[in-house]
């Protein structure tokens, strides 16, 4: 145990200012005690944005769009998903791209049923080493009045503590998917995805 001391221009000791305590005589780093990961130190923030008209094209020419995304107590994020079913137009362009790939290949979704209607968030923290998914909640179905065979509905995701899985710098990326028997239509912002950046709060 070392301790340093000053004095005052009379003689006097002033107070102690600093305490270092080595392992050894040979070792003479400073000991440090490790401070616990605090996870409130951590906040999301949205690394995209999202626009009404880009967003209504998507719908129509995919199927599917991210409506919007809203980050809550800095570590959650909550988003709405718009699809759409048009019985007399064409369907939307197939999903080929990597993540959907990823996703085929799960046990999960290889399945036989081709009335499987399912709406989904596929997402990741360490740039799609590994991922998971999360289904969303339908809210509620509209018909359009000037297009009776078109449907619009509305779905519902939320993903909690993510704060906890991922570090300062890092990503939460997602992308949403719509899969309809064993076709997938999906909304990957260009292939660039959605990212939220994670930040230490200040």
């Amino acid at each position: 145990m070392k301790h340093v001391m000053f004095a005052d221009y009379l003689g006097m000791d002033l107070e102690l200012i600093h305490e270092i305590r080595f392992n050894s005589i040979h070792n003479l780093q400073p000991i440090f005690k490790a401070t616990k990961n605090d996870y409130s130190d951590k906040m999301l923030v949205k690394n995209f944005c999202l626009k009404a008209d880009a967003n209504y094209l998507k719908l129509v020419q995919n199927g599917i769009c991210l409506n919007s995304a809203e980050i809550y107590n800095q570590n959650s994020v909550r988003g709405i998903i718009l699809t759409l079913n048009e019985s007399d137009q064409a369907e939307p362009k197939k999903a080929t791209k990597k993540f959907v790939n990823f996703f085929k290949h799960r046990d999960q979704i290889v399945v036989k049923d081709k009335q499987l209607d399912l709406v989904y968030v596929i997402w990741s923290v360490d740039d799609w080493k590994t991922w998971k998914y999360q289904l969303t909640m339908q809210k509620n179905s509209k018909i359009l009045k000037s297009s009776p065979n078109t449907v619009i509905k509305t779905h519902e995701f939320f993903i909690q503590d993510i704060n906890q899985l991922i570090d300062i710098n890092n990503k939460f990326q997602l992308i949403v998917c719509h899969q309809i028997g064993m076709d997938v239509y999906k909304d990957t912002n260009e292939d660039k995805c959605f990212d939220f950046k994670c930040a230490i709060k200040i």
